[in-house]
C-alpha cells in the first residue's frame, strides 16, 4: 500500500519581514512535500517582500500584497480559504524544521483520532544560531497552556475538521491570537506531543514580544478569563513566583519543580472542567538537532 500524504495547508502573514522572509518561504517550499497548500499574505509591505514572494509565487497556492487588518486577520484570512486536511500557520520569521510536514503527516496517519499535535521548537536569533532549545520530557497541556501560557506556535497542526468546529482566530488580537485558539482546540480534544523539532522561532529586536510586550501584559490575561473565569490576576508576587521558577527551571533538570509549581493551578482547571486531560506520547526517535543549519536547497 502507498504512503498517504494529506493535504497540509501552511499560511504565512508578513509585513515589512523581508530579512526574514525568503529563508522561511524556502523552509516550507524545500520540504519537499508532495501534497503542499501555501498561502503567503503580505500587508502591503513597503520593503523588497512583495519582489521575494514573487519570486516564488509559482509554487504558491494563493498570495497577495495589499494593506490588511493585521496578523491576525491575515492569519485568519488564510485559514477560512485553506482546503488541506491538516493546517498551520508559521510567521514571516520562523522557518520549519526540514521533515517537519512529512513527520506531521505520518504521526497523522499514525493516529488518525488525533486532531492536535505540538511539536519541538528551537529559539534562534536574528542570524540564526541557536538559543533555547525547547523540549518537554513530560507534555502536560494544562501547564503549558494554563500556567506557562508557552505552547509553541509555529509548531502546532491541526485538522481542519476541528478548526471547522472552534470560531477560528480572533482578527481583533494583536498578540494572543494563536493562546485564543489553544484555549477553543482545548475545549475539544486534547494536544498531543510529537518530541521531535518542528520549528525555530527568531527573537530579535522587531518581535511582538519584544516591541508590544504593553498589549500582550493586557491580551494574556483577559483571553485566560474569558475561558477560565478564575483565573487570578498577575499579582506582584505571583510575577516574582512566575520569574524565580523561570530561573530554577535552567538549573534543575526534570519535571518535578513544574508538577510542584503548577499542580494546584491545574488541578483547579481539570475540576472546573475547563481543561481537558491531555494525552501522552512517547518521543518520536530521530536526532533533534539534525535539522539545524541546513541550507534546505
Amino acid at each position: 500500500m502507498g504512503t498517504i500524504y494529506p493535504k497540509i495547508t501552511v499560511v504565512t502573514p508578513s509585513y515589512n519581514q523581508g530579512t526574514f522572509l525568503e529563508q522561511t518561504i524556502r523552509s516550507v517550499l524545500c520540504q519537499d512535500y508532495p501534497n503542499l497548500e501555501y498561502i503567503v499574505l503580505d500587508g502591503g509591505s513597503q520593503d523588497d517582500s512583495p519582489a521575494i514572494i514573487r519570486k516564488y509565487a509559482p509554487r504558491l497556492a494563493y498570495w497577495r500584497s495589499q494593506p490588511d487588518d493585521g496578523q491576525a486577520a491575515a492569519i485568519d484570512e488564510g485559514l477560512r480559504m485553506a482546503t488541506g486536511q491538516i493546517m498551520c500557520w508559521v510567521n514571516s520569521d520562523d522557518p520549519l524544521a526540514a521533515g517537519s510536514l512529512n513527520a506531521v503527516a505520518e504521526f497523522f496517519n499514525q493516529h488518525p483520532n488525533t486532531e492536535v499535535v505540538v511539536g519541538e521548537v528551537c529559539l534562534i536569533d536574528e542570524i540564526g544560531r541557536p538559543i533555547t532549545y525547547l523540549s518537554e520530557p513530560c507534555w502536560n497541556t494544562a501547564w503549558q497552556l494554563y500556567v506557562r501560557n508557552c505552547i509553541p506556535q509555529s509548531s502546532v497542526f491541526w485538522r481542519r475538521t476541528l478548526y471547522q468546529r472552534v470560531v477560528g482566530i480572533n482578527p481583533k488580537l494583536q498578540f494572543a491570537m494563536d493562546y485564543d485558539l489553544w484555549f477553543q482546540f482545548v475545549r475539544q480534544t486534547p494536544f498531543w506531543f510529537l518530541g521531535r523539532l518542528l520549528s525555530y522561532q527568531r527573537h530579535h529586536l522587531l518581535t511582538k514580544t519584544s516591541t508590544i510586550q504593553h498589549i500582550a501584559a493586557k491580551e494574556n490575561p483577559a483571553v485566560a478569563r474569558l475561558y477560565l473565569p478564575n483565573f487570578p490576576a498577575r499579582t506582584p508576587l505571583r510575577h516574582f513566583a512566575w520569574r524565580l521558577h523561570r530561573t530554577l527551571k535552567k538549573l534543575i533538570a526534570g519535571s518535578y519543580l513544574r508538577s510542584l509549581v503548577g499542580y494546584r493551578a491545574q488541578r483547579r482547571a481539570w475540576e472546573s472542567g475547563s481543561l481537558t486531560q491531555p494525552g501522552t506520547l512517547a518521543p518520536a526517535a530521530g536526532p533533534l538537532w539534525a535539522c539545524y543549519g541546513e541550507t534546505h536547497d
